[in-house]
């Protein structure tokens, strides 16, 4: 296959990524042009780290925290606010809190367009976790729909195949917490975020886009 063509399906069929090559894969010339295929995250720090300079529009994106309330939606905020405004909906599925409405008012997001779903009885959980998958991956083919938040328990790999394949059809964007020690899912981005003294610290950890020299950042702890 001529060079050209198979660089322009790796740019933009999100389902591609280029392996490891002979420059590795840390070269900076294996990323994605920033900006491409991708939003502002809000943070120029976290635009500088993700190596499309920005959340991957059509993709998965995994963010891990040892425990809740790390900072992880922090990092979403800014991306949040900017949808509902724009009066785009945002879903929440099955969050292991009730989200605090007094907060998200004052941060900018407009309720109305903020969906909430509880995916059943943690009584029964497999009825439960089924559930959650299912919610998330009709939500991520809905057309009303930017971005969806779940958070399953545990991941499976074979459920974030399906939501990879609702959010490539969608042009949106699936976002997976998980809290405690990384599975190997075939997510397209994975970050790990951890409070510090500083704010907040997010590690990439794993990215079929590329791979940037520079492997954590800090951001400041949002008031």
């Amino acid at each position: 296959m001529p060079r050209p063509v198979l660089e322009n399906l790796i740019r933009e069929n999100p389902a591609l990524w280029r392996g490891r090559g002979p420059q590795g894969r840390g070269h900076p010339s294996n990323a994605q042009r920033p900006g491409e295929n991708t939003v502002d995250t809000g943070y120029e720090a976290l635009n500088k780290l993700l190596p499309n300079g920005g959340w991957p529009l059509r993709a998965v994106v995994e963010l891990n925290v040892d425990a809740w309330g790390n900072g992880e939606l922090q990092l979403l905020l800014p991306l949040i606010r900017r949808l509902t405004t724009d009066q785009t909906r945002v879903a929440m599925v099955a969050p292991p809190y009730q989200p605090y409405a007094p907060a998200l008012i004052q941060a900018g997001v407009s309720l109305p367009y903020l969906v909430v779903v509880d995916s059943g009885d943690d009584a029964n959980q497999n009825a439960c976790k089924k559930n959650t998958w299912w919610c998330a991956e009709k939500l991520l083919r809905h057309a009303d729909c930017g971005l969806v938040l779940v958070w399953p328990r545990p991941t499976n790999p074979v459920q974030v195949r399906r939501l990879q394949l609702a959010a490539d059809a969608s042009n949106s964007l699936g976002v997976i917490l998980h809290c405690g020690i990384s599975v190997d899912t075939p997510v397209g981005l994975r970050l790990k975020v951890a409070r510090c003294d500083q704010g907040v610290s997010v590690s990439l950890t794993k990215s079929r886009y590329g791979w940037c020299q520079q492997g954590t950042v800090v951001l400041p702890q949002a008031l």
